[in-house]
């Protein structure tokens, strides 16, 4: 079995698979749930709630079962939990992009933005795309890591036009070889 995780789907150890079933209570309290609403008990955790542990999870530097148990959460609770998000999420727009933020909020508070100068992202952004998951290794860093620098670097390299340049330069000269 698989819990969603942001757009990624990590197993649970040794757990069994369950399908759930979908109905219209569930619909109305993951929507009032994603708007802020009180918590219904067939879902058990906020959007908010959901994304932290979401973040958690992605970092990967604990087990699932880990970041669980120190939340209090049973595996069969996160399961159902992720799928109904998973659907939710799918379905409404305006949730989605709460979720976004909230995970995002909720990542950045968990590690800080590795320091690069423009030169190192776009040496990385470019071994990145051939070598994959080797490259971040190579810097110590994990894809977590590399998300966060992603939304770093595209914040500053839209706004800051001398730091864009220097981007440039060096990923042009890295893609001459």
């Amino acid at each position: 079995m698989v819990a969603r995780q942001g757009v990624h789907q990590v197993p649970i150890e040794g757990e069994p698979s369950t399908a759930l079933p979908a109905t219209d209570t569930i619909w109305t309290a993951m929507s009032q749930q994603a708007h802020g609403a009180t918590a219904d008990r067939d879902v058990g955790l906020s959007l908010e709630e959901f994304a932290a542990l979401s973040a958690a999870i992605a970092e990967g530097d604990r087990s699932v079962p880990e970041i669980l148990a120190a939340r209090g959460l049973a595996a069969q609770a996160w399961r159902e939990a992720s799928l109904r998000f998973a659907h939710l999420l799918a379905e409404d727009d305006a949730t989605a992009e709460a979720y976004t933020a909230a995970f995002t909020r909720n990542q950045d508070a968990l590690r800080s933005v590795p320091a690069l100068t423009p030169e190192e992202w776009a040496d990385l952004v470019t071994e990145h795309a051939t070598k994959g998951a080797a490259a971040l290794a190579r810097r110590g860093l994990r894809a977590a890591d590399h998300l966060r620098l992603s939304r770093h670097w595209a914040k500053l390299l839209s706004v800051d036009h001398a730091l864009a340049a220097r981007y440039q330069k060096r990923w042009l000269a890295v893609q001459k070889g």
